[in-house]
């Protein structure tokens, strides 16, 4: 059961009501009318996981709009805002958990690491792959309906985490162009780098910091990413500031001295100048011309 919460100068928020372990498996069948009407944008407390087996589905994330049809996968990130804007033929399942769910090992198949950018993740699974992600669903399923015993958390952990890893393959495969492996220790790296900055990127603005947290020096932190990412660290909080920035200018009423404050800056000159040298303009101006994208 997904609970709405709506607090005022907040984006609309769901959240995994009820649910113990915190993981739902949705079946979409070309019957369901998943997208009629569709919803208003809103944001996830939870991470989100479309397989696709056939028709079309459209969504808009972050304001980005993305097509998913038949033989692929896409991932939405807790914290991202999301509509799903049309459905044609549908049959899908999405799975929905929260990273609660993850617990050891399993904890670094976390898909947070890889949602670094704004807008979903589209990924283009082999089809003897996706039908493998298809049957952990089903096994993860099954485990969800079940009355609980002392396997629980171990099926639950087993099952999800296989199906992230492939998840993850497709995602390294398809940024990196080779099938790296999922151990590689420069992946893992950015997959710390990204929880931490997930967590603390409206505290936290330097890049020194977070290199400091990790335990590296800021060299190493700033090559491995730019290795991956083709991004610097200080480019990358930028990125993550300038991406919520653009979230609330579109999707709230708060205004640049609100959101420069949330954002963790004492001067809402600061927010302006970055914003204007990350979207070309200055809040106030994009703010309008989103407004009238929407409309």
């Amino acid at each position: 059961m997904i609970e709405k919460v709506t607090v005022p100068g907040a984006i609309e928020l769901d959240q995994l009501a009820g649910a113990e372990p915190p993981a739902q498996v949705v079946w979409i069948t070309p019957d369901d009318d998943v997208a009629d009407p569709p919803r208003e944008a809103h944001r996830h407390d939870y991470h989100e996981l479309f397989l696709v087996r056939a028709g079309v589905t459209e969504h808009l994330v972050d304001g980005v709009p993305i097509s998913i049809g038949a033989g692929r996968a896409f991932m939405i990130g807790r914290g991202q805002v999301h509509q799903l804007v049309g459905a044609r033929d549908v049959e899908a399942v999405v799975v929905r958990f929260a990273e609660e769910l993850l617990s050891g090992a399993s904890q670094e198949m976390s898909p947070g690491w890889m949602l670094v950018d704004c807008g979903g993740t589209e990924l283009d699974p082999p089809r003897r792959e996706l039908d493998h992600a298809v049957a952990l669903v089903r096994l993860l399923d099954d485990e969800l309906e079940r009355p609980p015993d002392s396997g629980t958390s171990t099926m639950l952990g087993a099952s999800l985490g296989a199906l992230l890893t492939l998840v993850r393959r497709w995602q390294v495969g398809a940024s990196m162009g080779t099938p790296a492996s999922v151990t590689d220790p420069d992946v893992a790296l950015l997959h710390r780098f990204v929880r931490l900055l997930e967590a603390e990127y409206g505290r936290h603005h330097d890049a020194a910091w977070y290199a400091s947290q990790i335990g590296i020096s800021t060299n190493h932190l700033a090559a491995t990413l730019t290795r991956l990412t083709g991004r610097s660290t200080k480019r990358l909080v930028t990125d993550r500031l300038m991406t919520e920035a653009s979230r609330l200018l579109r999707y709230t009423d708060l205004s640049v001295q609100q959101v420069a404050h949330r954002l963790g800056y004492d001067d809402p000159l600061y927010l302006s100048r970055a914003f204007k040298a990350w979207a070309g303009e200055s809040p106030t101006a994009w703010r309008e011309h989103a407004h009238t994208a929407i409309d």
